[in-house]
């Protein structure tokens, strides 16, 4: 899978592909998946293969994947640690 694109706080940072994990997608989930419950809607995040910086409370992540769309997801302060298999 190619992600055309990724930004945090709109500054673009250099592009990559699934391909450049340690792990395969399939690998990734399969294992999640024997851990913990991963439904429709679910979405998981690793370290960025190729370039990546820090997420800092109040900023914004985008990830745009070819054929797919873009994904932006705000930073927000941690109040509570997350639980595997927390509520959903």
């Amino acid at each position: 899978m190619r992600i055309a694109r990724t930004a945090l706080d709109g500054v673009p940072l250099r592009p990559a592909s699934t391909g450049g994990l340690a792990r395969g997608v399939a690998e990734i989930l399969c294992h999640l998946g024997g851990v913990l419950p991963l439904g429709p809607g679910d979405v998981v995040l690793t370290r960025a293969p190729g370039e990546y910086g820090p997420l800092r409370p109040g900023g914004r992540a985008d990830a745009t994947v070819t054929g797919i769309g873009t994904l932006t997801t705000p930073v927000a302060t941690a109040t509570t640690p997350a639980r595997a298999g927390g509520p959903r």
